[in-house]
């Protein structure tokens, strides 16, 4: 499609800065892309260093890798025109095509002497930034009360009441990290913020005019009142008399009490127009009251000296524990750019700069975005670029300030008379939809919408759907608010119905997108109840749901035997089922402990009690023994296991759920395991943290690409687009909480303060009330934009949930367009006549038996009576080759439970791997070998492949992985009597189990040959043929040992090249490497301390422990 005029202008203007306000769906994505070309062919870039030369900032990781392929297709069509071209192919990797953090922290990492910080540092994921800041807050504070006046008083200026309970929450120290991370996204140095503010309590004065203002609204009032009323009677007042002949030359804070005085006695009025001169006389009287600041300077003194103090402590616990946070790096650099030459010299290694989603950054990054692109004099470089929609600006709670994209565009206009390019036409919307749309927002926004220009017509008249029925008859005794919902639920999901079933869409055409999630569960059970599909993006409390509770519980139980809370919960679960009773008889017998106590025999329990009691003993006592050796995954596996925990909940009806969300706790188990050398009592105290402060969704049942109805919040589904969107909760009220301390970047913060004039907040806070005002008005255009941003995800159909509560309509969608829906381009639905899908109940299974088991039909595995009880140790093959690399380096990865190929890469390096990483490369490339047949189809096999391990099958991809294919198909053969692949083995060498897995056994007459397949990087034949033998030695002596055929041949397919490479298996070889192994086995064995792990120091530099492998 040819680019618009508007397009163009925004793709081919690069000696400029430009400011682009892109409507929805406007085409935003493809102009930053067209440009980023355009830029490649004709700007002033580095030669040679082209790409490194463009930055492209995004929004999100997604929107980075997004556009970054969407660059590298574009540059390989055209590799056959330029030779150049092929060369950017290939520096397309490397492109600043990133998120704001990780660009700062590419920066950051390339200066870490001048940022003054660990090049090494890690970043602080959300809940654990969270966890830090509570608990600096909370030691101060709690240190404070005993040890400083200064704290105690702010303590009880605030209320003590609000330290009680629930961890702080709702309270000051929320309040402190509320207004803590609001500073930071400002870029204001908490000093700074104490001067402003300070400053801004003492310009604080009355002037001669605002007072005679008051006077006049009071004389005229008083003249319009009756003697008897409130106002009439002031006539006489001496209070009165005494202001009302007041010059007022000499203002102080006394004349407070005077208007305190004459306040309370203004009253009300049933007269309109009298109303509102009281309540103007009430403002100018909350204007005066600015001057009760001045009594408050030690409170503002006191609490921003904690707030300096907070800081610097915050700031070092991250220093000691080499961590930054997300605010850290945007700070960092803005500190770091500071530096001339450092500046400078970004300055002309990035010749162009673009920024995406720009009304939803803050002051902190447009500080150093401004940096980048000024030299002399703001944006004079001439090379700046943002693109934006101000009425999708919907981030305010992250920090985002839309009045920051004004400004540029301001600034733009002002230095480079350049007057923003507006990208009117919308190519996702039905006109049907877009008019709707436009009629609504032309009135709700006013003076700053922009009509967008539909380019897709309907062949309906109409495409919008009300559902409310405005005749809704609430039975007796149900709460409207709840049958509401429930109604517009069922509503929703017959309409789903409707249009599949009917008019021709499928599932995963339609999105259902909230405001807030806490409600979603009333939808979810009406589109169950309509046997509809779903994929929740973004359900929430999985920490809560009694199956994750249950293991939770059991593994406290494991972890501390004097725990009684958690071992009765979990001894009263499915998981062992003991009843009250027999809990009851358990704790009045108990002495040390209650885990103990389960090995007693009591007479008053039952026997049929008591076995379960023992079945307890036996596997708590078991699993409190293994816990300091075992990983939190395999204690928690054994539990399950033993418990028949998941199969109890397989005999549930409607269990698929809780299924689900054990498996994801196992997962996350698992992947706490990778990362570092942690304990029980750290995953405890992990998995507690994030209950505390992040609102873990539940697991997926459906997949999100599959043919299911979505359901996000109106956030997630920005930049997304969907057939049909549907809008539920219009009448539900917005959450319009605020902090007890507010914010503004001029006039620093304000306190709402407890002690004066309590029945008049305003008079005793009015710069707090000030700015209240001020973030309600921020939040409720905000509140305009999310709803905008929701109906703007239609392409065919909008359909609204508008069915009103028992509640007001203030503060809802619902009362923004209750006089605004244009009647005539939307139809009202008020019932729908489907009835709800049959099910059929779950059978029962009568018996279980536990001891039939199920083996390969050739199985590679030979039986021996340890296996399957999990009581036996193993080690790998894998161990074996890391201990003979270094001893250390095994000891770190292993014995310590720090799996060395799991470390998480830099946070930097992790948007690179766009294509495809080398793990990921490996078992992709197996899989092929292993499914791989003469005469298949080999393009087909190797989509169906990266598809089944959820990659997308671009042509960059499957042309990387079939140099691999293809070297394998030289090599592969189908003249054997059997072949196995993936074959995995334990074999039993001294008192050890010893695991692995054979690629491929190629078996003909009597005489078997063994192959591994290897994707390394060769660049030493020599060497990887060295570092394998032993572990071809090994399978060659395992299969014969087993299956008593003789091995043949045994080798090393190296299938980045080719090269088949063959492994000496004679038996003094085999024979000298299965030695070695068992002295490994005999040496971890024996050796337990990390001293015995001496380094081999011909690698450390290159060795992921190296910062903290220390002798």
């Amino acid at each position: 499609m040819e680019l618009t005029d508007s397009q163009k202008k925004a793709v081919f203007t690069i000696d400029k800065n430009i400011a682009v306000s892109a409507g929805a769906g406007s085409g935003k994505t493809r102009v930053l892309v067209e440009r980023y070309l355009y830029i490649l062919e004709k700007g002033n870039l580095r030669k040679g260093r082209e790409i490194d030369s463009i930055v492209a900032i995004t929004f999100t990781k997604k929107a980075a890798a997004e556009m970054k392929e969407r660059v590298r297709r574009a540059v390989y069509k055209k590799i056959e025109e330029d030779e150049k071209w092929k060369r950017i192919y290939i520096d397309i990797e490397r492109a600043n095509i990133s998120t704001i953090h990780s660009f700062c922290s590419k920066i950051l990492r390339e200066n870490p002497v001048e940022a003054g910080i660990d090049p090494n540092f890690a970043l602080l994921e959300d809940y654990e930034e969270d966890r830090l800041l509570n608990d600096v807050i909370e030691e101060y504070i709690t240190d404070g009360i005993e040890n400083s006046n200064k704290v105690f008083e702010l303590i009880k200026h605030f209320s003590a009441s609000k330290l009680d309970g629930s961890s702080f929450k709702g309270g000051l120290i929320s309040d402190i990290k509320w207004v803590y991370r609001k500073v930071r996204s400002t870029g204001i140095d908490f000093k700074e913020l104490k001067r402003i503010t300070l400053e801004t309590i003492d310009n604080i004065k009355i002037d001669k005019e605002l007072l005679n203002k008051i006077k006049y609204k009071f004389q005229e009032l008083i003249d319009d009142s009756t003697k008897r009323s409130k106002l009439g009677k002031l006539a006489d007042d001496e209070v009165w008399i005494d202001f009302k002949n007041n010059n007022f030359n000499d203002v102080d804070e006394n004349i407070l009490d005077t208007l305190y005085y004459l306040y309370k006695n203004i009253g009300t009025s049933s007269k309109e127009e009298k109303q509102k001169k009281i309540d103007e006389l009430k403002g100018l009287i909350g204007k005066a009251f600015l001057l009760n600041e001045k009594k408050m300077i030690n409170i503002y003194e006191s609490f921003l000296d904690v707030l300096i103090v907070i800081d610097n402590k915050y700031t070092k616990e991250k220093k000691i524990r080499g961590l930054l946070d997300y605010e850290d790096l945007q700070i960092k650099l803005l500190n770091l750019l500071d530096n001339d030459n450092i500046r400078k010299r970004y300055q002309d290694r990035f010749r162009y700069i673009m920024v995406d989603e720009f009304q939803d950054t803050n002051e902190l990054q447009k500080k150093i975005i401004y940096k980048l692109c000024s030299e002399n004099s703001d944006l004079d470089r001439e090379n700046l670029f943002i693109v934006g929609d101000p009425k999708q600006s919907i981030y305010a709670f992250r920090g985002a300030d839309v009045d920051v994209f004004y400004d540029v565009v301001e600034d733009i206009k002002r230095i480079s008379k350049e007057s923003p390019i507006s990208l009117k036409d919308n190519f996702r919307t039905m006109d049907t939809v877009m008019n709707f749309i436009n009629d609504i927002f032309n009135k709700l926004m006013n003076n700053i919408y922009e009509e967008l220009v539909p380019n897709r017509t309907s062949s309906n008249d109409i495409d919008v759907e009300i559902l409310e029925n405005e005749n809704l008859e609430i039975p007796e005794g149900v709460s409207k608010t709840q049958y509401v919902r429930e109604y517009e639920s069922e509503l929703i999901a017959k309409r789903i119905k409707q249009l599949v079933n009917n008019e021709g869409y499928n599932y995963n055409d339609i999105a259902i997108l909230f405001r807030s999630m806490s409600d979603t569960h009333i939808y979810e059970k009406a589109l169950k109840d309509y046997n509809i599909p779903y994929y929740n993006l973004g359900g929430k409390g999985f920490y809560n749901k009694q199956e994750i509770l249950d293991i939770i519980n059991g593994l406290k139980a494991i972890n501390n035997k004097y725990d009684p809370l958690s071992i009765v919960a979990v001894l009263r679960s499915p998981m062992f089922g003991l009843s009250d009773k027999t809990i009851y008889w358990l704790i009045k017998n108990m002495e040390d402990n209650l885990i103990s106590t389960l090995s007693k025999d009591i007479q008053n329990i039952t026997e049929k009690e008591m076995k379960k009691v023992k079945k307890a003993y036996k596997i708590l006592s078991s699993l409190n023994t293994k816990k300091y050796m075992a990983k939190i995954y395999d204690l928690i596996e054994e539990l399950l296991d033993r418990t028949y925990y998941i199969e109890t909940w397989m005999l549930k009806f409607g269990s698929r759920q809780a299924i689900a969300n054990i498996y994801k706790f196992i997962e996350m188990a698992r992947e706490f395991d990778k990362k570092d050398n942690n304990s029980i009592e750290d995953f405890i105290q992990y998995i507690d943290s994030k209950s505390d402060s992040y609102d873990e969704g539940q697991a997926q049942i459906e997949s999100e690409e599959g043919n299911t109805v979505k359901i996000m919040t109106i956030h997630k589904s920005k930049g997304l687009e969907f057939k049909v969107v549907i809008v539920p909760q219009m009448a539900k009220r917005f959450n319009m909480n605020f902090s007890s301390i507010l914010f503004d970047k001029d006039k620093g913060i304000a306190i709402k303060h407890n002690t004066f004039y309590e029945k008049d907040k305003g008079l005793i806070s009015p710069l707090y009330y000030d700015l209240k005002e001020i973030e309600k008005k921020r939040e409720k255009e905000e509140n305009k934009r999310i709803l905008y941003v929701a109906m703007t995800r239609a392409e065919d159909k909008l359909i609204i949930g508008n069915q009103d509560t028992d509640k007001d309509t203030k503060n809802t969608f619902r009362e923004f367009i209750k006089d605004l829906i244009p009647e005539d381009r939307c139809v009202k639905i008020d019932s729908i006549d489907i009835e709800k899908d049959k099910f059929i109940s779950i059978k029962t299974i009568n018996k279980v038996d536990t001891n039939k088991t199920y083996e390969n039909k050739f199985p590679l595995l030979k039986k021996f009576k340890e296996y399957g009880s999990k009581d036996f140790n193993r080690v790998s093959i894998t161990q074996y080759m890391t201990f003979k690399e270094c001893k250390r380096r095994f000891y770190m990865s292993y014995y310590r439970k720090i799996p060395i190929d799991t470390i998480i890469e830099n946070e930097t390096n992790i948007e690179n791997y766009i294509i495809i990483d080398s793990a990921t490369k490996g078992l992709v490339v197996h899989k092929i070998c292993e499914n791989y047949k003469k005469g298949i189809n080999t393009l087909e096999l190797i989509k169906s492949v990266l598809k089944s391990y959820n990659l997308k099958p671009s042509k960059e991809i499957i042309d990387e992985i079939k140099v691999y294919v293809d070297n394998y198909s030289k090599y592969h053969s189908e003249d054997y009597d059997k072949r196995f692949n993936e074959k995995s083995f334990y074999y039993k060498i001294q008192n050890k189990f010893i695991y692995g897995i054979i690629d491929r056994i190629n078996i003909k007459g009597k005489e078997a040959e063994i192959v591994d397949f290897k994707t390394n990087k060769v660049e030493n034949i020599e060497y990887i043929k060295k570092k394998y033998e032993p572990q071809i030695h090994l399978y060659s002596k395992v299969f014969k040992d087993i299956y008593k055929i003789q091995v043949k041949k045994a080798g090393l397919l190296l299938l980045e090249t080719g090269d088949y490479v063959d492994i000496d298996i004679s038996s003094h070889k085999v024979d000298n490497s299965m030695e070695d192994i068992k002295n490994f086995i005999n040496y971890i064995d024996k050796f337990k301390n990390i001293k015995d792990y001496k380094k081999d120091k011909k690698n450390c530099q290159f060795c992921k422990f190296n910062k903290f492998c220390i002798d």
